[in-house]
């Protein structure tokens, strides 16, 4: 299988901002979050996948291993904090089954992204 489907560099960084803010964006708005939670089984497969192409991202973004693992960690704490801002805002609680998928994703997403980093060098 090809990397070519891939983005990396800068390309793979503006793609993970542009996810990164629609993320964020549509969490804070009241009918975003309508939209956007699901429930039922689809719910972690859903969050599964935004954060394993996060992760994925992250590990295209650089050459360079210290950015990569900085990128790592901002989909990490973007997992988190989404979660965070959805609680002080919607007076639910931190929903830390969402948090632990999230960073299920991200782990997945990076190390699918190393393999196809390895198999490009």
């Amino acid at each position: 299988m090809s990397g070519a489907l891939i983005p990396s560099g800068r390309t793979a960084q503006r793609l993970g901002i542009a996810l990164t803010f629609a993320a964020i964006l549509l969490s804070l708005s009241t009918r975003g979050r309508l939209m956007l939670h699901t429930m039922g089984p689809l719910h972690a497969w859903y969050h599964l996948a935004l954060f394993a192409i996060l992760g994925l991202l992250a590990m295209r973004s650089s050459t360079k291993l210290w950015v990569r693992f900085a990128w790592v960690a901002a989909a990490i704490l973007l997992g988190l904090g989404i979660e965070y801002m959805e609680a002080v805002r919607y007076h639910i609680q931190i929903e830390i089954y969402d948090v632990r998928t999230d960073t299920s994703g991200v782990a997945l997403g990076g190390f699918i992204g190393w393999l196809f980093s390895r198999r490009s060098a």
